[in-house]
Parts: C-alpha cells; structure tokens; sequence
C-alpha cells in the first residue's frame, strides 16, 4: 500500500480533539513546530514529492492546480505546492491533485496525516482529504484563520473503513479552496495513511504556548465531516 518510513519518539506535544462528525467521533490533531525525524507514519507512493508529482496523476477543479517544488520542504528536497491562477475571495470550490489509489482493509482504522506550511496563506483552506468516501475526512488548514500564516506544521486525522468491505481502494487529494490570490505559496509534504497500531505524531520543537492551547477550538483539522465540494469531484 504504502512505502514506510517508521520513527519511534518517546513523547509528542500536540493539540487533540475529537471532532464530532455525522458518523462515529473522529481523534485529531495538530503538532507546531514539528521536529524533523520523529513520530511513525508510513508515507504514500512519493507521498513526500522527492519525485515531482509521480503517483499523483490526476487533478480536478479550476483556478489553478498544485506543482512540485524544491524550494521548501519539510523532509528532503521535494513538496507539492499552490499555483493558483484566479484571485477568489469567500467560499468557492477550488482545484485538488489526487494520488494513485492505495489499498485498506475493511473494518481497519488508519491516520491520514501530512506536513503543512501555510505561511504565505492570508485566507483559504489547504488540506488533504479521502476523495468523497462516506468516511471522508478533511486533515491540514481547514478554516479561514487559525493555521493559516503558519510555518510548517502537522496535522493528522483517523478514519475507520467500513466492516462491509474486506477491502477497499482510496485516493488521498490535496485541496486549495475558498479564498486564494495569485502568487501565494503553500506546501504540503510527507503525505501518509497509516494503520492506527504504527502511528506516533511528531513531538515539537518547542512548547506551545498558552495562548495556542486555549484555542483548542480552532484546531485546522476537521474529521468525519461531509460537505459538498461542487467542482472538486474525482477526476
């Protein structure tokens, strides 16, 4: 399914929460200042773009689209980026780039996960997401303020794939929608699915402070929620 990468840590600081969705309540998270090297996950097909953007043949939507980039990443040379091409101000749907489809085993719960770096993002949403399953989840910069303006950051989600299947095959999409401008840049890296048993986030390089804490309520990541993407459908 996946080529792993699997790091051990002791200890993670992160923000958690479960996020109550119109299915079972889905754990979420996100990790500031994420050190590099730590935490276990398994990384898709050049789910980290050391390849341009091999296995992630298809896209979807308008306004723009996503290309590889050495000019920042979070773990090696490469990262996929935002080249947006229409300035677009409020919720509107947006462009996505899919990767090949990946096997999971029915009944199985996973993490979908990736590194984020909004820094360059005023407003908008940049997350990954699941491709419009019934279990889909939306994991990275969800909302028009909290992470957006960050420097690289992780966040992370569950999923459980229904019992009914023995298996099944998924695509994972990065999404640019809602409010974008021309020329803003930014980064998705390490994009990985992850049975729940091998999974650790990454610890952080420096404490949270309070003031993050307290917005434990603003947390850019959002599980087990459906919304309607209207241009945005598998390519």
């Amino acid at each position: 399914m996946v080529s792993h990468r699997r790091l051990t840590l002791p200890c993670t600081l992160l923000i958690a929460a479960l996020i109550l969705g119109a299915g079972s309540p889905v754990l979420a998270g996100t990790v500031l200042n994420p050190t590099p090297g730590t935490g276990s996950y398994a990384v898709l097909a050049n789910g980290g773009f050391e390849t341009g953007l091999a296995n992630w043949p298809y896209t979807a939507g308008s306004g723009g689209g996503f290309a590889s980039s050495n000019a920042d990443s979070f773990l090696g040379d490469g990262s996929i980026v935002t080249n947006t091409l229409t300035n677009v101000t409020g919720e509107a749907a947006g462009y996505a780039r899919q990767s090949d489809e990946f096997t999971v085993t029915g009944g199985e719960t996973y993490v979908l996960s990736g590194f984020f770096n909004t820094l360059d993002i005023a407003g908008g949403k940049l997350y990954l997401d699941l491709s419009d399953v019934s279990f889909d989840l939306f994991v990275g910069s969800t909302m028009d303020d909290p992470i957006n303006g960050t420097d690289w950051f992780f966040a992370w989600g569950e999923f459980t794939v229904p019992s009914t299947s023995t298996s099944m095959n998924l695509r994972v999409r990065v999404v640019r929608d809602s409010t974008r401008v021309i020329g803003e840049l930014g980064y998705v890296d390490e994009v990985a699915v992850t049975p729940i048993s091998q999974f650790r986030a990454p610890t952080s390089v420096v404490p949270l402070p309070s003031a993050a804490l307290a917005g434990f309520g603003l947390l850019a990541v959002l599980g087990g929620l459906r919304h309607r993407r209207r241009s945005r459908g598998r390519a």
